[in-house]
């Protein structure tokens, strides 16, 4: 049987844990996964740089590479480049977008948080996603640059500074009837275990890897 070759971009390594979420829920498929280090991270960039960049790579990975499925394994860059590579490419192309909706549906308390990088909190895209399907329901958003960072340090084997964790969280856990937390970047999972411990038991943390993974797992 053939393999299928899927194609992952995303500034430096948050999209691995949509990889994994995909190699754990398919395992007949060859993977590329383009970590963009130079341009890290997307969020610190304008709406024009992370098309431009984005498509850039896509060109570039064409030229080298054959791949069946792009998987823009980033929220930041997937609010603003998806209508673009969709026009362009022939193939399917899935982004990763804030797990609103879920959230909206689990939630009891009427009241949830997302967690992304400034740019995604800013998008048009998130405030659709939040007026469409989070309609009654009370939305906490916090963006924190410094957040994906640390995820990357993190990787790197460097001591996790609980404090600096949660001086970032604070806004967001003045909320204390919040019960259910999206990460809304690729980058946060890598620390889920340790804003869970700062949430405590009580939030429920998702995020949008495993509905990813059900749609390229075919």
């Amino acid at each position: 049987m053939m393999k299928n070759t899927i194609c992952l971009i995303d500034s430096g390594i948050g999209g691995l844990s949509i990889l994994d979420e995909i190699k754990s829920a398919k395992a007949n498929l060859d993977y590329i996964y383009c970590a963009d280090q130079a341009f890290f991270p997307y969020g610190n960039l304008t709406e024009q740089e992370v098309v431009d960049r984005v498509l850039y790579l896509t060109s570039m990975l064409e030229l080298r590479y054959q791949f069946d499925i792009l998987v823009v394994a980033c929220n930041t860059a997937s609010t603003v480049v998806l209508p673009r590579l969709r026009a362009k490419l022939k193939i399917p192309v899935v982004g990763v977008v804030p797990a609103v909706k879920p959230a909206a549906l689990l939630t009891k308390t009427l009241n949830i948080g997302i967690l992304a990088t400034e740019a995604t909190v800013q998008r048009d895209y998130t405030k659709g996603l939040i007026e469409t399907y989070a309609e009654g329901v009370q939305v906490t958003l916090l963006g924190s640059n410094r957040l994906v960072e640390i995820c990357e340090e993190k990787v790197c084997h460097e001591i996790i500074d609980y404090d600096e964790l949660r001086t970032i969280l604070q806004p967001m856990l003045k909320n204390t009837s919040i019960d259910v937390l999206v990460l809304a970047c690729t980058h946060f999972p890598w620390l889920r275990e340790e804003i869970q411990h700062i949430f405590g038991s009580g939030v429920k943390i998702i995020h949008s890897g495993a509905a990813i993974a059900n749609r390229v797992s075919y």
